[in-house]
């Protein structure tokens, strides 16, 4: 699931506005960034998201087409289901978070969600609580000001979020 968070990162923590400082300054670049978004009101007033996604993987040397549907509830609802193409067959695994437990479903059959599964679900289903904006304002999130930088031409600020097991 690390690799999820990579390109979403930049996305909503690496933001078109100005900052500096220390957790006050990170603090107003969020703001700001709510701001941009439509304010607090806007985003809080949606308890769910869901994306979607079409790609290719590559698994030792073989493209595997795949489609990605992912369902995030407030505050730890966490469904993905990911069908991959291949081999003259067509696979759907769905992923549950639901709390502290989850489950993994494969053809007909679903089993509860190994230990490392159910770290990696939960780290998801966390991944969409950080990268809702107004979360950030929670007091279990350290923000840091990352200063200064350029992304496709343009000056942009960055925030380090940070919080307990993260």
């Amino acid at each position: 699931m690390r690799t999820f968070l990579f390109p979403l990162v930049p996305a909503c923590l690496v933001l078109g506005m100005a900052g500096g400082g220390r957790a006050a300054e990170a603090q107003a670049i969020i703001n700001r960034a709510i701001q941009a978004h439509g304010g607090a009101d806007r985003i809080d007033r949606f308890q769910a998201e869901e994306k979607h996604t079409t790609g290719t993987m590559y698994r030792q040397g073989v493209a595997i087409p795949f489609t990605q549907e992912i369902f995030y509830q407030r505050p730890s609802q966490f469904k993905q289901v990911m069908t991959l193409q291949g081999a003259g067959q067509t696979v759907t695994i769905t992923t549950i978070l639901n709390g502290n437990k989850g489950w993994l479903h494969v053809g007909d059959k679903t089993q509860l969600l190994e230990e490392a599964l159910l770290a990696e679900a939960k780290e998801a289903a966390y991944l969409g609580r950080v990268t809702r904006l107004t979360s950030l304002k929670e007091r279990d999130f350290d923000l840091t000001p990352l200063g200064e930088s350029q992304v496709n031409g343009r000056t942009v600020w960055g925030v380090k979020v940070r919080s307990q097991g993260y």
